[in-house]
């Protein structure tokens, strides 16, 4: 009889290897930052995206069972269809998606980079899918993103990356407008404003721990900077998070790159600082394979116009008639209609609003104001509207010489006394008085509670903000509770969202 077959050496060894060899080096794709992809991230924070695409090639063909190319690709492809708007490129790059996501999904499971670049790719694909109203997908993308990112921080806590996309995501489940509650349980999402910006700024600390960290942090910059602005009732925590990421960072107001000039520009334009914007944005990095960001020009416009800078004028022009994606072209129009206005030039002005009634679409609060405004035919009186650009552009005492001259007129019909009067509790506001900014906001809502213009709801929202900020959160949210239920039409989406984030905050601290 013949004995048994002795093993192979060679069977041994490969039968060792299949249960020694870590998961992701046995048929699974692994994750590794590579040299070509962290030159690639590095390239991707200047928008110098064609350069990225190059390197993330090389990884590719260098390191082919390597996903973090995978991943840094489809955030190429984001980028760029968020700067540009084009649809023709988002269907383009959509063809994509299901490709990456299918090889993204045969990682390595152990990898805490597994679940997190799925997560990402569904959320930048339901960020995407905003610009161009697909919502029903969007939401099931976010669905999924949140449900990978909730998986991930259970597992992995100290992967503080998964921080950025989620405490973003917190934040904005914590700010729904109460009315669109019941969707937010059916989806199965939690979250709340103040532990979403503590998880942000969590993740924020982690960034700043090593150089190599750049892209993560400039995603924290970008989500935090639209926190602060929409979702903080205290516009000094807007600033003092600007003042300290730039004091950081070793950063001027010159020669920032992209992405931090329209995070802290940004800021800076709506918090009162607008010659510190203007020279944010006319002193950005540009060109050397960077992609152009359209909107950065549009803002430059509008800081101008806030300056009254004849400037303004070239930047809104451009903007409005050669941008080619969707939002803020009506917006645009107008604001170059107001300059005409304030140059005394009234049949430019008609010109500019009927393309403002014309052009663009009506995606975003902006353009539906520009639009609605462009047909009712009214014309803004020049010395409110002066004021309110004065005003919002931190030149307060200009503002209110402006609004002193107003008020010496006898005959002020009740619809621009309306406005005046909001306009003079905006600038008691921003002086800090805060005992005279409340009797003013208080009368601006009593009188124009049933006018369909903004002015009493964020008068509303402001004395939520004010009562915050004096410590009276019962108050506070009493304020912010009136918001929603008034019948106005202008800034209603961000308004409410704001008021819906300034409740959340204020009414568990009753």
């Amino acid at each position: 009889m013949m004995g048994k077959p002795k093993p192979c050496a060679s069977c041994i060894i490969a039968v060792i290897l299949t249960f020694c060899i870590p998961p992701g080096l046995s048929g699974a794709y692994y994750y590794r930052f590579d040299q070509y992809s962290s030159q690639a991230m590095t390239a991707l924070s200047q928008l110098k995206v064609d350069k990225a695409r190059q390197l993330l090639g090389l990884a590719r063909i260098q390191y082919p069972d390597n996903n973090i190319p995978v991943w840094l690709l489809n955030y190429a492809d984001f980028i760029e269809i968020i700067v540009t708007e084009d649809e023709g490129l988002f269907h383009r790059y959509e063809s994509n998606r299901s490709e990456r996501l299918d090889r993204l999904s045969k990682g390595d499971p152990a990898s805490p980079y597994h679940k997190f670049c799925q997560a990402e790719v569904n959320i930048q694909w339901a960020l995407a899918r905003v610009k161009f109203k697909e919502y029903v997908t969007c939401l099931r993308e976010v669905k999924r993103s949140y449900a990978l990112l909730s998986d991930l921080n259970s597992k992995h806590p100290d992967f503080k990356p998964a921080l950025i996309s989620l405490g973003f995501l917190h934040t904005l489940i914590g700010s729904v407008p109460s009315k669109y509650q019941w969707a937010v349980k059916i989806l199965g999402f939690n979250g709340d404003v103040k532990g979403g910006i503590s998880e942000m700024k969590d993740a924020m600390r982690w960034t700043e721990l090593s150089e190599n960290r750049g892209f993560y942090n400039l995603q924290c910059l970008f989500f935090l900077s639209i926190i602060y602005l929409n979702a903080d009732s205290d516009k000094s925590h807007a600033v003092d998070f600007m003042n300290t990421y730039m004091a950081k960072r070793g950063l001027s107001a010159e020669r920032l790159e992209p992405l931090q000039a329209y995070a802290l520009a940004g800021i800076a334009l709506k918090t009162g600082h607008n010659k510190l914007a203007i020279t944010m944005l006319t002193s950005r990095l540009k060109n050397d394979g960077r992609l152009e960001v359209p909107y950065l020009d549009y803002m430059t416009g509008i800081a101008f116009l806030t300056d009254g800078d004849d400037r303004a004028e070239s930047y809104l022009f451009n903007y409005a008639h050669g941008f080619k994606g969707r939002n803020f072209i009506k917006a645009a129009w107008q604001r170059l209609a107001w300059f005409h206005l304030l140059q005394g030039n009234l049949s430019n002005y008609r010109r500019c609003m009927a393309s403002a009634g014309t052009y663009g679409f009506l995606d975003v609060d902006a353009d539906k104001v520009a639009h609605r405004d462009a047909k009712s035919g009214v014309v803004p009186n020049p010395k409110l509207l002066r004021a309110r650009l004065l005003s919002d552009g931190g030149y307060l005492d200009r503002a209110q010489s402006v609004l002193d001259a107003f008020f010496l007129d006898k005959d002020i019909s009740s619809y621009d006394r309306l406005e005046a009067e909001y306009r003079q509790a905006r600038i008691l506001d921003e002086k800090g008085m805060a005992p005279q900014a409340i009797v003013a906001y208080q009368k601006v809502y009593e009188t124009g509670r049933y006018d369909t213009r903004y002015y009493a709801a964020n008068s509303a929202l402001k004395l939520g903000d004010l009562f915050e900020r004096l410590g009276r959160a019962d108050m506070a949210a009493l304020w912010y509770s009136r918001v929603e239920p008034l019948e106005f039409n202008e800034y209603r989406n961000s308004l409410t969202q704001k008021a819906r984030a300034g409740y959340q905050r204020t009414k568990t601290n009753n």
